[in-house]
């Protein structure tokens, strides 16, 4: 989203500006920032289920998991649909 660049201002302050929150809705809720999302979320519970990892150690069935910083919980919801039996607290703490 290019366009959206002069609005957001350098990564240093990328949360400092309207243009961050505009970036930030084009990739969680379009239809072109949908296939990143998706496959970053993918990751993560694949990750999460042990799969393409040496130990294959997973998160267990009535496991633990801590999403920091979720904001509208989005990734913490994929993961408590996707993990089945595991218990997933999605935080989140702005100053």
């Amino acid at each position: 989203w290019p366009w959206l660049e002069p609005l957001a201002g350098t990564a240093e302050d990328e949360y400092e500006h309207l243009g961050s929150v505009w970036r930030h809705m084009a990739r969680d809720w379009t239809a072109g920032g949908a296939a990143q999302t998706g496959h970053l979320r993918a990751e993560v519970l694949r990750l999460l289920r042990g799969e393409g990892l040496a130990s294959g150690a997973g998160v267990p069935p009535g496991g633990e998991v801590l999403v920091l910083g979720c904001g509208q919980a989005r990734l913490a919801w994929t993961i408590a649909s996707g993990l089945p039996g595991a218990r997933v607290t999605g935080l989140e703490a702005s100053e």
